[in-house]
């Protein structure tokens, strides 16, 4: 009876306007409305162009994912159809569903012409990454590092408070700040360290698959030190370890690293600002990567050429600054115009902010200007606020050919010192509570040095930028 007294309506006005009974029809079918028997087209536009014109022909789609086709401007009743379903399914309004990998061609049938979309489906790579700070290893981490109750070195503790988080991810970097030696007699802290390889096998049993080496202190044991601890990083290949910054020859200096996860190719360059005053040995300066901008540059376009993604590791900046200095920002630019994808920094020993550079080609860098300290015992011997520390966590996509950042935060971390037995162990922010803070070692000389209170404020400081220290 709708439809009746609308028709009836509508030719009442035929008189007043000079419509004629096709034109009637035509606004009818237009407004979803037939001749009585209730069908109505199942998409339709207001214009009858010349030509109906598919809104795409060739289509890419990521595995899961839901798309649109449009027939622009048709009038009337069409019909949607796929050659395979099971790869890409379309809804009689054109939806696009992506089931599996593969291929379908999708047609509309329109007003006797058909249109055709070849539609491609593609799984995207995902990989997933942390960084961590630097594993800065004092005498007293060495001698007072928390013995077990057979009395055999125990240095996993350290790392138990995030090794369960991190088990899953794909990518896992720590700075190792000290050169590993076999050596006990060159077991020392500051300021020419030497550290057991017993950390070295606790750092890979935590997870830790990138080692950039590349520090300040990389020559504290000479020659000798250097080419030990590449001959330990290397032995560690085989459980999937790369490591970065520190080499045995001029050949190892000239090849890049590169790292692949889940398909998705990685490069690692790994430099540091200096070497303490201690000179490279004659006609080896292929031992350490130093912070040069030429080999940067250089370097940054050599790997773009064989990685997916450029990470870019330097030891820079300065001691204790919650804030990057004026070299730093001026150096993440400069490097994200050359193609660095990320951008992970170490060596002040607290933790400075993350932000994001424009590269002059308009992409988007994650720079983390420094994740302060991983482990170390400065949180009683020299600045309290090295206590609060950074981890770097991202997700690379690779889909189609293109790389994109998915996602970059920092997520804040705690050094833990135990102050009934001298144990080290490092936790997230989030899980750190009150009560385990009372039990820190910086609490026993001083109460209230640390409380979760005051580094969650700390955290929110660096990360906003007013976050100042005496050294800024």
């Amino acid at each position: 009876m709708a439809i009746k007294r609308f028709l009836a309506g509508l030719l009442a006005l035929i008189c007043l306007f000079g419509m004629s009974m096709a034109e009637v029809r035509v606004h009818a079918e237009e407004t979803g409305v037939t001749d009585g028997t209730g069908d109505t087209a199942e998409t339709s536009e207001t214009e009858t162009p010349a030509d109906p014109v598919l809104s795409a022909t060739k289509l890419t789609m990521e595995l899961g994912t839901q798309s649109r086709l449009r027939v622009d401007g048709v009038m009337g009743k069409f019909k949607w159809k796929s050659s395979n379903s099971e790869v890409v399914k379309v809804t009689k309004y054109g939806k696009l569903l992506a089931r599996a990998v593969g291929k379908a061609t999708i047609t509309a049938s329109v007003n006797g012409k058909t249109l055709k979309c070849r539609v491609t489906v593609k799984e995207a790579k995902y990989v997933s990454i942390i960084a961590v700070g630097d594993n800065l290893y004092h005498d007293y981490m060495i001698y007072k590092r928390g013995n077990s109750a057979n009395g055999m070195v125990d240095y996993d503790n350290i790392y138990s408070g995030i090794k369960d988080y991190i088990a899953d991810v794909d990518v896992k970097i720590i700075n190792q700040e000290t050169i590993l030696t076999s050596d006990k007699s060159k077991w020392k802290g500051y300021p020419q360290f030497g550290t057991p390889l017993e950390v070295g096998d606790a750092v890979v049993r935590a997870g830790f698959n990138v080692i950039t080496a590349a520090t300040n202190h990389s020559n504290d044991n000479g020659t000798s030190g250097i080419l030990g601890a590449v001959k330990y990083w290397k032995s560690q290949a085989e459980n999937g370890v790369l490591m970065t910054g520190i080499y045995d020859s001029q050949a190892d200096y000239d090849t890049i690293r590169v790292g692949e996860y889940n398909g998705v190719k990685i490069a690692f360059l790994n430099y540091t600002y200096g070497t303490n005053g201690l000179a490279l040995e004659s006609g080896k300066s292929y031992l350490v990567k130093l912070l040069k901008e030429s080999l940067i540059e250089k370097e940054i376009k050599e790997a773009k050429k064989l990685a997916d993604v450029v990470i870019v590791l330097p030891h820079w900046g300065e001691e204790y600054h919650y804030r990057p200095v004026s070299s730093q920002k001026n150096l993440a630019q400069k490097m994200a115009n050359w193609g660095a994808d990320i951008i992970i920094g170490a060596h002040p020993h607290v933790l400075e902010p993350m932000v994001t550079i424009t590269a002059s080609d308009g992409r988007k860098v994650p720079c983390y200007y420094s994740l302060g300290n991983f482990c170390g015992n400065m949180a009683i011997t020299h600045n309290t606020n090295c206590t609060l520390e950074g981890m770097a966590e991202l997700t690379i996509k690779v889909f189609d050919g293109k790389v994109t950042i998915e996602s970059a935060e920092l997520t804040p971390l705690v050094n833990h010192i135990n102050n009934t037995d001298t144990q080290f162990k490092v936790y997230r922010l989030e899980d750190y509570t009150e009560q385990i803070a009372k039990g820190h070692l910086a609490n026993n000389r001083s109460a209230g040095t640390i409380t979760v209170e005051k580094l969650w404020k700390l955290y929110k400081e660096i990360c906003d930028g007013t976050a100042k220290s005496s050294y800024d």
